[in-house]
């Protein structure tokens, strides 16, 4: 999107953490979860994977609720 979360952070005095990958977004959520105020925690992800692994999923995430009776 081209957006920069963390002036949106400091315009609200929020804290902000951008995670590059596991280890970091679990330090960053539990800072937020065990903290007070708004806590930001950006994830970038790259769009044409994530598009992707979407399409890959989402028909099997149907099938199974479909199977399981919770949609027809």
């Amino acid at each position: 999107t081209g957006l920069d979360f963390a002036h949106f952070a400091a315009l609200y005095g929020a804290r902000y953490t951008r995670v590059s990958g596991w280890d970091e977004f679990r330090a960053a959520v539990g800072a937020g979860v065990g903290g007070r105020g708004l806590h930001i925690v950006e994830v970038p992800t790259e769009r044409a994977s994530n598009v992707a692994l979407h399409r890959e999923f989402w028909p099997r995430v149907s099938a199974a609720l479909r199977d399981a009776g919770l949609v027809e």
